[in-house]
């Protein structure tokens, strides 16, 4: 085979295209490869990176408290697939990773905005269409060890409360959220001039959050935090096997 292979090389070589002998065309073709192999494999572990992993713990609040508005979020949500409606909500987009905030240390689990941040920077994006101007290394800063719980990871509470917003409507289990429901509410949130922070969840340890801002019928766009999908529909997700397990809505 090797001795094969050294006959065609020596054979390519008495090829000439343009100046180029056939081996300088190989060895080039050969370069071009290897950049774009490199470019491939930088690109997934940028991806990989950027995945958000679960450290989601009970949030303190009763589910009851936010039935009857939940309730209503959901009314509101049907009648505008139903009616076909279209809105897009103008919200800011933040990304975990290439930005000057993305080696910064959230506390207290010891992790990087740019690893683990999804949470965190899908609320600033949320934090800034509610009148704020921090950037997502800003709201690691003033989040303090509520930024990347250890145990409870970021603390939706605690956001609230150190902006002064209030979280007006929020839903959650543990495994997922029916479709039909999530889409409700989201759409619902949209009609109603609030974005969604919307948490997703693939398996145990793998989770991710996006900001939904806007919707077209029951297709719903989002913000996507990890610049490497960048993800501009949420069922591009849910084709990948997520499911939805996190809602929240903050307000003034």
């Amino acid at each position: 085979m090797l001795r094969l292979a050294g006959c065609c090389l020596r054979w390519a070589g008495k090829l000439n295209f343009g100046g180029f002998s056939m081996k300088k065309v190989f060895k080039i073709l050969s370069l071009a490869l290897a950049i774009i192999m490199l470019s491939l494999s930088l690109s997934s572990s940028v991806v990989a990176a950027e995945t958000c992993y679960s450290y989601d713990g009970p949030d303190g609040l009763n589910p009851e408290d936010f039935a009857e508005a939940n309730a209503e979020l959901i009314r509101i949500g049907q009648m505008a697939q139903m009616q076909r409606n279209e809105r897009y909500l103008s919200v800011v987009h933040y990304y975990q990773s290439g930005q000057s905030w993305s080696n910064d240390i959230m506390q207290n689990a010891g992790l990087t905005i740019g690893k683990s941040g999804c949470t965190l920077t899908s609320f600033a994006m949320i934090q800034r269409y509610l009148g704020g101007t921090d950037d997502p290394g800003q709201v690691n800063v003033k989040m303090g060890n509520y930024a990347c719980d250890k145990d409870t990871g970021f603390s939706y509470t605690v956001a609230a409360t150190k902006y002064n917003f209030t979280i007006i409507n929020r839903l959650r289990d543990e495994t997922k959220i029916d479709i039909d429901t999530s889409r409700s509410f989201i759409i619902g949130g949209i009609n109603t001039y609030h974005p969604v922070l919307v948490g997703l969840k693939k398996s145990q340890s793998v989770t991710h959050f996006v900001v939904a801002y806007g919707h077209l019928g029951n297709t719903i766009y989002i913000h996507d935090p990890a610049s490497g999908r960048d993800y501009t529909l949420l069922s591009d997700y849910l084709d990948e096997g997520y499911n939805i397990h996190r809602l929240y809505i903050y307000d003034k």
